[in-house]
């Protein structure tokens, strides 16, 4: 990856930031909450210097990670209450 100058460094940070608040949407927010920590990691990889707004990179990438721990947690509570119905069993009262 080539290496990025300041500004780069500066609007891509923010965008870090803003996908993982978009992240905090409840299903559609986990493509930019995976965005939000890959872009993240990437800066800091190419910046080798002080980043100026570190804490905007930071905050996205804890959205994110966030966003994506709560959107898993969602997928095991749903296959749980699944499996709980299904072996329940459906009954169906006929007349």
């Amino acid at each position: 990856m080539k290496p990025l100058d300041r500004s780069e460094v500066v609007r891509r940070s923010v965008s870090v930031l803003i996908c993982g608040l978009a992240g905090l949407l409840p299903v559609i927010g986990l493509f930019p909450a995976v965005s939000a920590v890959i872009q993240g990691i990437r800066i800091r990889r190419a910046y080798p210097e002080p980043n100026p707004v570190e804490h905007y990179r930071r905050w996205g990438m804890a959205l994110g990670t966030l966003c994506i721990l709560l959107n898993v947690c969602a997928v095991i509570i749903m296959i749980i209450n699944l499996i709980a119905v299904a072996n329940r069993g459906y009954w169906v009262n006929i007349g």
